[in-house]
């Protein structure tokens, strides 16, 4: 089977949840037999200077283009288009025209879109290939502003997410519908897809781990824990400010001791500056994520919206961490709470949970354990790539 992948960004190299989807999915379809092909946008905010054409036997093309927010663009679009700003962004001559160049030259089974914003080509795809169409929902997008808008108290904001929300469920809905197939990354946002808008081929596949990469390192340094995650995405913004400021001075006269390590790319200097102080330190983007994970003992996720699953709590796991996580950061991981992670949801029971773990070297170890074990379980690479080469095939009439 001959699959190419429109995509939002370079996947490579692999760094953030978004890149690391794409290539694990990429190398599910390869473990299969399958030729892939990724056609990637190179965006100033994930640009990359040097874009390698094979990575593994997948080939890798990539189109630059200006996706930055532009206010008269953005007011334009306001006025004068139904399509979501988010999307429309993604428009782009140059990109059309390889993608043009692609299917004319080259048959392809299965054209997959990673995420509704390549959905602005869907018009291209049907009218230069025979090929079936497969959204893969990394979330649901219009619940995730959705979420942003009701955490937002300005009033003009509130007003315009409200129209970006209406626009992104009409956009979402629509290309759900039209597609051949859509793959979700939970079965909680497949769920929340089937109600919203059915349709016609759908599974949940997550992403994939191979334990082999991941090695349970040596106990971290001592009292430490740590934040991994895009500083530039507003979830995650917005999840470590509550703890900076409901969580932080709590656990600081609790364990006097504790250092917290923060590592993201695109910190606004806000942030950064911010985390400067009181045994915090802010290490910004960091090269080797694996590195950075073995380095501390306890790991934090606080996070209150958003949909999808979060990768670095799965790597976390795949590595024996101890994690602290809010309710919504692991939905739909299916841990069972105080085994493989702990939860909590509020500022006492979030800093309790980081008290606990790091005074009980015995109760990290149990759940970093556990978690080890339940990765190599449920996210396994090889039974992934067997449900998604049947899921493909089942795509394509014999």
């Amino acid at each position: 089977m001959n699959v190419l992948h429109l995509c939002t960004k370079v996947p490579f190299p692999a760094k953030d949840g978004g890149a690391l989807a794409i290539m694990s999915f990429a190398r599910l379809l390869q473990m299969n037999g399958h030729s892939v092909t990724i056609l990637a946008a190179n965006t100033v905010k994930h640009f990359q200077t040097e874009v390698i054409g094979e990575i593994d036997g997948i080939t890798l093309k990539a189109v630059n283009i200006q996706t930055s927010v532009s206010l008269p663009r953005l007011i334009g679009n306001l006025f004068f288009s139904k399509i979501p700003y988010n999307i429309s962004r993604f428009r782009n001559d140059a990109f059309a025209a390889e993608l043009k160049n692609l299917l004319s030259q080259n048959s392809y089974d299965v054209i997959q879109l990673e995420g509704p914003h390549m959905g602005i080509y869907f018009s291209e795809i049907r009218r230069y290939s025979k090929a079936k169409i497969v959204l893969r929902a990394h979330n649901v997008e219009h619940l995730l502003w959705e979420d942003i808008k009701s955490e937002t108290s300005s009033f003009i904001r509130r007003f315009y997410l409200s129209i970006l929300v209406n626009r992104l469920r009409t956009f979402e809905k629509e290309l759900i519908t039209n597609v051949d197939a859509v793959v979700s990354i939970t079965e909680n946002d497949l769920q929340v897809i089937n109600k919203f808008s059915k349709p016609v081929h759908c599974c949940a596949i997550p992403f994939g781990i191979d334990q082999a990469q991941y090695h349970k390192p040596a106990e971290g340094e001592e009292n430490s824990l740590f934040f991994i995650g895009a500083l530039d995405w507003l979830p995650n913004q917005k999840g470590l400010i509550w703890f900076l400021e409901q969580v932080w001075p709590k656990l600081k006269k609790a364990c006097p001791e504790v250092h917290f390590h923060v590592a993201g790319r695109n910190a606004p200097v806000w942030l950064a500056e911010r985390q400067q102080s009181q045994n915090i330190n802010f290490c910004g983007e960091i090269d080797d994520a694996g590195d950075f994970l073995s380095k501390f003992q306890v790991q934090i996720v606080p996070l209150f919206s958003g949909s999808g699953i979060r990768i670095k709590i799965l790597e976390g796991m795949a590595m024996g961490k101890a994690i602290v996580a809010t309710s919504k950061a692991v939905e739909g991981i299916g841990i069972t709470p105080g085994k493989e992670l702990m939860i909590a949801d509020d500022a006492d029971a979030f800093m309790l949970a980081i008290k606990d773990l790091l005074t009980h070297k015995n109760k990290r170890n149990s759940i970093g354990t556990e978690a080890r074990a339940f990765i190599s379980k449920e996210f396994d690479n090889l039974a992934l790539a067997n449900k998604v080469g049947s899921f493909y095939r089942s795509l394509i009439p014999v």
